[in-house]
């Protein structure tokens, strides 16, 4: 089995090469020639090409979304669990005022970090973006869909 490689800020984000850089991209060039085809020709049968080229987008990347959808709702639960064991009291009750993406980019913190950063985003309403970039002890996630 390979090792995997460190995970930090920079390199965190998932990318499926055949998702991101074969399926989408022949999705794309389908639909623009299917554009083509109702320039050259509009009938029944070149627009309902068109319409199929973009429900098939459209189911790509909407497939895409509910995993991603479905999965933080997992990490919700995960870090839930996780500030109930780690937060003092008077952060457990605040909770509840974090974002989904707050929620999702604190599960990257360290136990030991995870009390300030959560603090910061509830008293500064820090954006996920800016709340992974302030980890410093990255808990990876070699999950994520």
């Amino acid at each position: 089995m390979s090792e995997k490689k460190p995970q930090n800020y920079e390199n965190h984000a998932k990318f499926i090469p055949v998702f991101h850089y074969i399926a989408l991209p022949l999705l794309l060039v389908n639909f623009f020639g299917a554009l083509f085809r109702v320039t050259q020709e509009i009938s029944f049968y070149t627009l309902n090409g068109v319409g199929l080229a973009i429900s098939l987008i459209v189911v790509a990347v909407f497939t895409r979304l509910f995993a991603l959808k479905a999965q933080d709702r997992v990490i919700r639960l995960e870090e839930q669990i996780r500030m109930q064991t780690f937060l003092p009291d008077a952060l457990k009750a605040q909770v509840g005022r974090l974002t989904m993406g707050q929620i999702v980019a604190l599960r990257f913190a360290s136990d030991e970090e995870l009390v300030d950063l959560t603090q910061d985003a509830l008293d500064q309403n820090t954006s996920p973006n800016a709340l992974k970039q302030a980890v410093k002890n990255w808990r990876p996630d070699y999950d994520r869909v």
